[in-house]
Protein backbone atom coordinates (compact mmCIF):
# COMPACT_ATOMS: atom_id res chain seq x y z
CA UNK A 1 0.00 0.00 0.00
CA UNK A 2 0.95 3.46 -1.09
CA UNK A 3 1.82 6.21 1.98
CA UNK A 4 2.29 8.70 -0.40
CA UNK A 5 -0.40 11.73 0.51
CA UNK A 6 -3.26 12.14 -1.24
CA UNK A 7 -3.86 15.10 -3.33
CA UNK A 8 -4.61 18.68 -2.49
CA UNK A 9 -8.02 18.04 -4.36
CA UNK A 10 -8.89 15.36 -2.49
CA UNK A 11 -7.99 16.44 0.63
CA UNK A 12 -10.02 19.43 0.18
CA UNK A 13 -13.24 17.47 -1.43
CA UNK A 14 -12.90 15.57 2.65
CA UNK A 15 -13.18 18.79 4.36
CA UNK A 16 -16.04 20.14 2.38
CA UNK A 17 -17.99 16.93 2.80
CA UNK A 18 -17.67 16.77 6.46
CA UNK A 19 -18.44 20.58 6.72
CA UNK A 20 -21.74 19.76 5.16
CA UNK A 21 -22.88 17.09 7.87
CA UNK A 22 -20.91 17.96 10.74
CA UNK A 23 -23.93 19.94 12.22
CA UNK A 24 -26.06 17.16 12.12
CA UNK A 25 -23.82 14.46 13.48
CA UNK A 26 -22.57 13.85 17.71
CA UNK A 27 -19.31 12.67 17.23
CA UNK A 28 -16.21 12.14 14.47
CA UNK A 29 -13.95 9.18 14.81
CA UNK A 30 -10.37 10.01 12.95
CA UNK A 31 -9.02 6.39 12.50
CA UNK A 32 -5.74 6.64 11.15
CA UNK A 33 -3.94 4.10 9.25
CA UNK A 34 -0.99 6.36 7.82
CA UNK A 35 -1.50 5.39 4.59
CA UNK A 36 -1.74 9.25 3.67
CA UNK A 37 -5.74 10.16 3.62
CA UNK A 38 -5.34 12.02 7.21
CA UNK A 39 -2.58 14.48 6.45
CA UNK A 40 -1.91 17.32 9.08
CA UNK A 41 -3.85 19.26 7.11
CA UNK A 42 -6.69 17.71 7.11
CA UNK A 43 -6.76 16.38 10.60
CA UNK A 44 -6.40 19.98 11.22
CA UNK A 45 -9.49 21.32 9.66
CA UNK A 46 -11.80 18.54 10.51
CA UNK A 47 -10.87 18.79 13.77
CA UNK A 48 -11.69 22.10 14.16
CA UNK A 49 -14.88 22.10 12.17
CA UNK A 50 -15.84 19.51 14.55
CA UNK A 51 -15.08 21.95 17.52
CA UNK A 52 -16.87 24.55 16.15
CA UNK A 53 -20.25 22.00 15.98
CA UNK A 54 -19.95 20.61 19.37
CA UNK A 55 -18.88 17.47 18.42
CA UNK A 56 -17.31 14.77 20.80
CA UNK A 57 -13.60 14.00 18.49
CA UNK A 58 -11.79 10.21 19.32
CA UNK A 59 -8.64 9.37 17.44
CA UNK A 60 -6.35 6.61 16.58
CA UNK A 61 -3.11 6.47 14.63
CA UNK A 62 -1.88 3.06 13.83
CA UNK A 63 2.01 2.05 13.60
CA UNK A 64 3.23 -0.94 12.36
CA UNK A 65 4.84 -1.70 8.87
CA UNK A 66 3.99 2.45 8.44
CA UNK A 67 4.42 4.84 11.27
CA UNK A 68 1.58 6.62 12.90
CA UNK A 69 1.68 10.18 14.69
CA UNK A 70 -0.44 10.74 17.62
CA UNK A 71 0.41 14.28 17.76
CA UNK A 72 -1.72 15.41 14.96
CA UNK A 73 -4.87 14.78 17.31
CA UNK A 74 -4.14 17.26 19.59
CA UNK A 75 -7.24 18.97 22.08
CA UNK A 76 -9.62 16.11 21.61
CA UNK A 77 -11.65 13.84 23.41
CA UNK A 78 -10.28 10.17 23.50
CA UNK A 79 -6.81 8.68 21.64
CA UNK A 80 -7.01 4.56 22.26
CA UNK A 81 -3.25 3.76 20.99
CA UNK A 82 -1.17 0.91 21.99
CA UNK A 83 1.36 0.25 24.14
CA UNK A 84 3.75 0.70 21.32
CA UNK A 85 2.46 3.47 19.80
CA UNK A 86 2.03 5.62 22.99
CA UNK A 87 5.60 4.40 23.92
CA UNK A 88 6.95 5.65 20.14
CA UNK A 89 5.60 8.93 20.50
CA UNK A 90 7.16 9.60 23.55
CA UNK A 91 10.55 7.86 22.32
CA UNK A 92 10.22 6.20 25.85
CA UNK A 93 10.72 2.47 26.17
CA UNK A 94 11.60 2.22 29.51
CA UNK A 95 8.89 4.28 32.09
CA UNK A 96 6.22 2.64 33.61
CA UNK A 97 2.45 2.83 31.99
CA UNK A 98 0.89 5.38 34.52
CA UNK A 99 3.91 7.96 33.34
CA UNK A 100 3.33 7.03 29.91
CA UNK A 101 -0.04 7.53 29.96
CA UNK A 102 -0.23 10.98 32.40
CA UNK A 103 3.40 12.14 29.62
CA UNK A 104 1.13 11.35 26.55
CA UNK A 105 -2.17 12.67 27.78
CA UNK A 106 -0.50 15.67 28.38
CA UNK A 107 1.28 15.79 25.42
CA UNK A 108 -1.25 15.87 22.80
CA UNK A 109 -3.89 17.82 25.52
CA UNK A 110 -6.33 14.87 24.86
CA UNK A 111 -9.30 14.82 27.48
CA UNK A 112 -8.71 10.80 27.71
CA UNK A 113 -6.56 8.31 26.55
CA UNK A 114 -7.24 4.62 27.00
CA UNK A 115 -3.93 2.26 26.41
CA UNK A 116 -4.26 -0.64 24.83
CA UNK A 117 -2.22 -3.75 25.89
CA UNK A 118 -3.66 -6.48 23.43
CA UNK A 119 -4.05 -10.26 26.23
CA UNK A 120 -3.10 -7.61 29.05
CA UNK A 121 -6.23 -5.57 28.43
CA UNK A 122 -5.69 -1.44 28.58
CA UNK A 123 -5.11 0.83 31.46
CA UNK A 124 -6.98 4.85 31.26
CA UNK A 125 -5.89 8.42 32.09
CA UNK A 126 -8.31 11.52 31.67
CA UNK A 127 -9.28 14.34 33.23
CA UNK A 128 -12.75 14.66 34.73
CA UNK A 129 -15.92 17.41 33.41
CA UNK A 130 -14.68 19.63 36.40
CA UNK A 131 -10.87 19.77 35.42
CA UNK A 132 -9.45 17.21 38.45
CA UNK A 133 -7.44 14.29 36.88
CA UNK A 134 -8.53 10.85 37.32
CA UNK A 135 -6.59 8.02 38.97
CA UNK A 136 -5.06 5.91 36.49
CA UNK A 137 -7.11 2.42 36.41
CA UNK A 138 -6.96 -0.49 34.19
CA UNK A 139 -8.81 -3.34 32.95
CA UNK A 140 -7.81 -6.79 32.03
CA UNK A 141 -8.94 -8.33 29.00
CA UNK A 142 -12.47 -9.93 28.86
CA UNK A 143 -11.51 -12.52 26.10
CA UNK A 144 -7.89 -14.85 26.69
CA UNK A 145 -8.85 -17.15 23.59
CA UNK A 146 -8.90 -15.14 20.84
CA UNK A 147 -10.08 -16.73 17.29
CA UNK A 148 -8.84 -13.93 15.28
CA UNK A 149 -7.67 -10.43 16.58
CA UNK A 150 -8.52 -8.49 13.52
CA UNK A 151 -10.35 -5.59 14.20
CA UNK A 152 -9.95 -5.41 18.09
CA UNK A 153 -9.08 -1.98 18.83
CA UNK A 154 -11.11 -0.53 15.72
CA UNK A 155 -14.40 -2.06 18.02
CA UNK A 156 -12.90 -0.36 21.13
CA UNK A 157 -12.55 2.26 19.48
CA UNK A 158 -16.00 2.64 17.98
CA UNK A 159 -17.60 1.44 21.08
CA UNK A 160 -15.60 3.58 23.78
CA UNK A 161 -16.29 6.91 21.37
CA UNK A 162 -20.15 6.12 21.27
CA UNK A 163 -20.23 5.49 24.58
CA UNK A 164 -17.92 8.79 25.89
CA UNK A 165 -20.17 10.65 23.53
CA UNK A 166 -23.41 9.82 25.14
CA UNK A 167 -21.81 10.36 28.79
CA UNK A 168 -18.88 11.55 29.75
CA UNK A 169 -17.24 9.04 32.03
CA UNK A 170 -14.30 7.15 30.52
CA UNK A 171 -14.44 3.66 32.87
CA UNK A 172 -17.80 3.24 31.32
CA UNK A 173 -16.50 4.19 27.96
CA UNK A 174 -13.48 1.50 28.41
CA UNK A 175 -15.63 -1.07 29.99
CA UNK A 176 -17.70 -1.00 27.17
CA UNK A 177 -15.19 -0.68 24.46
CA UNK A 178 -13.00 -3.82 26.10
CA UNK A 179 -16.63 -5.90 25.53
CA UNK A 180 -17.13 -5.13 22.12
CA UNK A 181 -12.83 -5.56 21.49
CA UNK A 182 -13.78 -9.21 23.51
CA UNK A 183 -16.69 -9.76 20.82
CA UNK A 184 -14.82 -9.34 17.41
CA UNK A 185 -12.07 -11.97 18.79
CA UNK A 186 -14.37 -14.27 19.62
CA UNK A 187 -14.96 -15.15 15.39
CA UNK A 188 -13.14 -15.33 12.53
CA UNK A 189 -13.60 -11.99 10.74
CA UNK A 190 -13.96 -8.01 11.03
CA UNK A 191 -17.79 -7.79 11.18
CA UNK A 192 -19.91 -5.68 12.96
CA UNK A 193 -20.90 -6.01 16.23
CA UNK A 194 -24.70 -6.02 17.55
CA UNK A 195 -24.98 -3.86 20.72
CA UNK A 196 -27.47 -6.65 21.76
CA UNK A 197 -24.54 -8.52 22.36
CA UNK A 198 -22.94 -5.85 24.42
CA UNK A 199 -26.18 -5.48 26.33
CA UNK A 200 -26.21 -9.31 27.15
CA UNK A 201 -22.31 -9.57 28.34
CA UNK A 202 -23.41 -6.28 30.77
CA UNK A 203 -26.10 -7.84 32.20
CA UNK A 204 -24.18 -11.20 33.24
Amino acid sequence: LSQDKVSNIIQNQMISEFEKIAPDIDLLILSDFSYGVLTNDVTKELIKIAKLNGLVIAADSQTSSQLGDLSQFSNVDLVTPTETEARLELKDQVSGLAFIADKLRSKIDSKSIIIKLGADGLVINGVKPDGALLSLDALPSFNLNPVDVSGAGDSLLAAASLAITIENNLAKAALIGSLAAAIQISRIGNIPIEKEKIISLIQK
